[in-house]
């Protein structure tokens, strides 16, 4: 579950080797940038939740990073990252032994076996440069339906 913190909600599914945005409400799959290009959302914070993990996945949903950057003011980059990697090891604590067994005093279990390639993607999309438009596929041209 992806979570839009300007108001909006949306799944991601692993497919192939990668996680794909998928909005069933727009009935959109791989078309990340829907939201900012199509719709023209001013995009603060996305957070993904699963069973396994919870990562800060906003920069597969922009094209302009910096800007991104600008608008997030609720907390300081370091502790989103605090945050973030807490509640990241609470769910994988969870989903190795259930929420019952739960011991925080236990270093968390190894992250997700796709974990490193998804931080290397979305490190990757945190340092180029802005996204020309034409390189963006019609679904993420449309407006919200």
């Amino acid at each position: 579950l992806a979570v839009d913190w300007t108001d909006h909600v949306w799944a991601e599914v692993w497919l192939g080797d990668r996680w794909l945005h998928c909005d069933p409400c727009e009935g959109s799959l791989d078309a990340p940038l829907t939201y900012e290009a199509g719709w023209g959302k001013k995009l603060t914070y996305i957070i993904s939740f699963s069973t396994k993990e919870v990562v800060d996945v906003t920069p597969r949903y922009t094209m302009q990073w910096p800007r991104v950057l600008d608008r997030r003011t609720e907390v300081s980059e370091d502790r989103l990252a605090e945050l973030i990697a807490a509640a990241d090891g609470g769910a994988r604590r969870s989903a190795a032994g259930g929420a019952e067994d739960v011991n925080l005093s236990l270093p968390p279990p190894p992250p997700p076996s796709w974990r490193k390639a998804e931080e290397e993607e979305l490190q990757s999309r945190r340092t180029f440069a802005e996204i020309d438009e034409r390189a963006l596929n019609s679904a993420e041209l449309q407006g919200r339906l």
